[in-house]
């Protein structure tokens, strides 16, 4: 089997575990079983808890044993959690289903990327790694894209019937990660004990003088990003537009993320680091404050042009990060950067619910518009200083 294979494979591995008839319907679906918006965001507090628990460890283990075992662990837990969402119609179910998708992410977390950049590297093409894991997220969206039309033949009907397709697609991404080759230049760490080569990669990330403030941007600007898709459906709801439209709009909202993230690595070559970081937060205000403050079936446009901070984002941060960090704790170094983005979310779910009940969800827009512009930009640059200046010979 070839190794030149694993780039096909990931392709395929990112559009089996993306092809989601979840996406369009999921908030709607909560509120139909009768969750309000704070029982709603803890699900997703039970999601980051069960994630941080298992996220490094799931990527020490990833670095011991092997990436294709751990894809493929993750993926079926996916498969386990929408098969909970398909039978069970009750609130602590639903949280037992959370906790399967939290170990689904904190498994995939950090794997995937130094799977494929470790694949590059033996063939001796990780200079190429930004433009496949662009095309990869291209992927991924395009799946969720496809997804999305899908639902639409189902969600005037039945919200069951999405479910069970979602389920299915994860198992057939299970298999597809089984079918991996393993790296050669992934090596069982030379640090046999978990804690020593866990202690490794936590100094490693909280010392690099790059690679500490990637991690805080990547957590608050994915965690914003999250939060506030999560009021995208009770926003077109309340605008509105029709259900039978929503697998549509999902479907224009995921393609232009596609075609974002494939040309992800020429957009960023052209403008530089600083314009790539300056501008996701710079997008996400847009798209937070213009929804905030008005409703209206025409923020349907401003939902698409918001999303090119999505596309953009993760080839792009992926790529800064593991410029930096060796094979032997790639996967860990990654996992603690899911960790932290599973602090924030934890810290932000219940609030951001709460807001929404007591307010409204524009409020909740408005507020994370505010905190982008004031975190984020001078975020960006305080990361494109510390790029200019020479790094010492340690992290080099």
């Amino acid at each position: 089997m070839s190794l030149e294979a694993n780039i096909k494979k990931y392709y395929a591995f990112h559009f089996f575990k993306s092809f989601s008839l979840w996406l369009p319907i999921f908030m709607l679906f909560y509120l139909s079983r009768g969750l309000d918006y704070t029982q709603i965001l803890i699900l997703s507090v039970v999601i980051g808890v069960t994630q941080i628990s298992f996220e490094v460890p799931s990527g020490v283990f990833a670095d011991f044993f092997g990436r294709k075992k751990t894809l493929a662990v993750a993926t079926f837990f996916r498969f386990i959690c929408f098969s909970i969402y398909f039978v069970f119609d009750s609130f602590w179910l639903f949280a037992v289903g959370c906790i399967f998708i939290g170990m689904s992410f904190a498994f995939e977390s950090g794997s995937d990327a130094a799977f494929i950049y470790d694949t590059l590297r033996d063939l001796k093409k990780e200079s190429i790694y930004k433009k496949i894991e662009g095309r990869a997220w291209s992927y991924n969206q395009v799946a969720m894209a496809l997804g999305a039309l899908s639902a639409t033949l189902f969600i005037t009907y039945s919200f069951k019937i999405p479910i069970l397709i979602t389920a299915l697609m994860a198992l057939t991404a299970s298999f597809v990660a089984l079918s991996f080759k393993e790296p050669q230049h992934h090596k069982k760490s030379a640090e046999k004990k978990y804690f020593q080569h866990l202690k490794i990669a936590m100094r490693f990330s909280v010392n690099h003088p790059l690679v500490k403030w990637l991690i805080i941007y990547s957590g608050l600007m994915f965690s914003l990003m999250i939060m506030g898709h999560k009021f995208v459906q009770p926003y077109l709801q309340e605008a509105g537009v029709d259900l039978a439209y929503f697998g549509i709009f999902y479907f224009v909202l995921l393609l232009v993320s596609a075609a974002i993230a494939y040309y992800a690595h020429q957009i960023e070559e052209k403008i530089g680091m600083f314009n790539s970081l300056l501008l996701i937060p710079l997008f996400m205000a847009f798209q937070f404050l213009i929804t905030g403050t008005w409703i209206f079936a025409g923020a349907i446009i401003v939902f698409l042009i918001g999303n090119i901070a999505w596309g953009f984002f993760r080839p792009v941060i992926l790529d800064y990060v593991n410029k930096h960090v060796e094979s032997y704790h790639r996967a860990t170094v990654l996992s603690l950067n899911g960790f932290f983005k599973s602090i924030m979310m934890i810290s932000l779910a219940p609030l951001v619910g709460y807001i929404a009940d007591l307010y409204s969800f524009t409020t909740v827009f408005l507020l994370e518009g505010i905190i982008v512009l004031v975190l984020g930009v001078p975020l960006a640059f305080i990361i494109s200083r510390v790029n200019n200046k020479t790094l010492p010979t340690q992290y080099l």
